[in-house]
């Protein structure tokens, strides 16, 4: 490595001799050797030296090392049209493959520090007003555009084909680009890229004229870099503002606590990734993610934990159902007692299920309830609750009544509690508006808990 640094601390040029290119224009093999500097490659005929052809980026060659077969047999197996392919020794490979590490390092650092250099200048300059604008930016997107993680991956694609050469602000790594396209990933990609490919090249450059006026300097990277600043900030506030109450101990917490501690907040949807994205930047914003690792890596940890935490509800829950209680009041309840209810059984039922949790129970009177059946309050937080006991699925008009339950009574969250499941435009509806919605198997699971 040191033998690619000069004393001045730049790199020097590498070649690499006689190695195999696969020239995808003519369809043919290649001798050749190659000259790298930086993040260009210089293509020469290895007999005659003769320039061939320069390529502007080979920072992550794809490497095809030598078969046992003749090469010429297993030109079939060679995918087409993926970038330059080369064919060289594992020795070879791996100076190449150093050789773009080195090199993206030293962009990598140069770029930080003019990026941090453009942050400063900008944070310097901005005032309130300007800080509410940003603010505003980032409340006009749909839900879910900023927080979940999976739309973060798209960014981080879209910045990465934008300047290959650079690290993008977060940057995927190589291994969790490889599981992108290796799993269910890809269909989300083909499903969404379009939407992400149209807010940089409409709204976003926008954005980024607006912070040109603070910083000449100002570019797609700083932009972005700068965003997601805030958006982390923004969203940890939120989540402050929502549930700080059942936090306030954060600073003396510990991760897997703290994941513990959001699985027991009964006014969420647990598995909506919007919400797991607010919480996920309250504790980055909090400082709980260990370790030097990019914000994508903390979101991989944070993804492990709430797996794992989710698998030890569901086993503990398992227990409990198998196990003899010697009070026989303790499994007094389960779904099967739920489905005999009539309604204003149920009502009565998920207002006691809530009140096991703490919560202090108004249930609301059984006619012109505008929507709620059940108020439950705890650490100032007032949620509203309706509860549907159907033999059927559950429509768009719940969510649509509990919303205006919402407003009626000046609630903080809303939940829409069935004995039953949600048709997909419900789920839509709920995701869109913020509305938590309890199915069947979270019913039951919260039974379990409870009792």
């Amino acid at each position: 490595m040191t033998e690619m640094i000069n004393e001045a601390g730049e790199l020097n040029p590498i070649e690499i001799t006689d190695i195999k290119y696969f020239d995808q224009e003519n369809n043919k093999i290649l001798r050749v050797n190659i000259l790298i500097f930086g993040p260009e490659t210089t293509i020469s005929d290895r007999a005659t030296n003769q320039f061939i052809t320069k390529i502007k980026r080979i920072s992550n060659p794809p490497l095809i090392e030598f078969s046992s077969r003749p090469l010429e047999d297993s030109l079939s197996d060679v995918i087409v049209d993926i970038g330059p392919i080369f064919i060289m020794s594992k020795e070879k490979a791996d100076i190449v493959r150093e050789y773009a590490e080195v090199n993206n390092l030293l962009i990598s650092h140069i770029f930080a520090h003019q990026t941090n250099e453009v942050l400063q200048n900008i944070f310097e300059k901005a005032d309130d007003e300007f800080m509410e604008m940003i603010e505003q930016f980032i409340e006009e997107r749909p839900t879910g555009f900023f927080t979940n993680f999976r739309n973060i991956m798209l960014f981080e694609l879209f910045l990465n084909e934008q300047m290959p050469t650079l690290f993008s602000p977060i940057q995927l790594s190589n291994e969790e680009t490889r599981k992108v396209f290796e799993n269910s990933e890809t269909t989300y990609i083909k499903k969404n890229q379009k939407h992400v490919s149209m807010f940089f090249k409409s709204d976003f450059l926008l954005f980024e004229k607006l912070l040109k006026e603070l910083s000449d300097d100002v570019d797609i990277f700083s932009a972005y870099t700068f965003l997601f600043n805030i958006v982390v900030q923004f969203f940890a506030l939120k989540w402050q503002e929502e549930y700080g109450a059942d936090f306030e101990d954060v600073d003396n917490m510990e991760l897997q606590p703290l994941i513990e501690r959001f699985f027991d907040l009964e006014s969420i949807d647990h598995n909506d990734p919007d919400t797991q994205g607010r919480f996920f930047y309250f504790l980055h914003h909090n400082k709980k993610f260990n370790g030097e690792e990019n914000l994508f890596d903390h979101m991989a940890q944070f993804n492990d934990l709430l797996v794992d935490q989710g698998r030890n509800i569901e086993f503990k829950n398992f227990k409990h159902r198998l196990k003899k209680r010697k009070d026989i009041n303790a499994g007094k309840y389960s779904i099967d007692d739920v489905d005999l209810m009539n309604g204003q059984e149920f009502e009565n039922f998920i207002g006691f299920l809530f009140s096991k949790k703490g919560f202090d129970i108004e249930i609301t009177k059984t006619t012109g309830d505008q929507g709620i059946d059940v108020i439950a309050r705890k650490n100032g937080k007032n949620v509203g609750i309706q509860a549907k006991c159907y033999s059927g699925t559950v429509g768009n008009g719940a969510v649509q009544e509990a919303l205006a339950g919402k407003a009626f009574y000046g609630l903080d969250n809303v939940v829409v509690v069935t004995n039953n499941f949600f048709t997909e435009s419900a789920k839509q509806l709920a995701q869109a508006s913020s509305v938590v919605l309890w199915d069947r198997n979270i019913l039951k699971a919260k039974i379990l808990e409870a009792f």
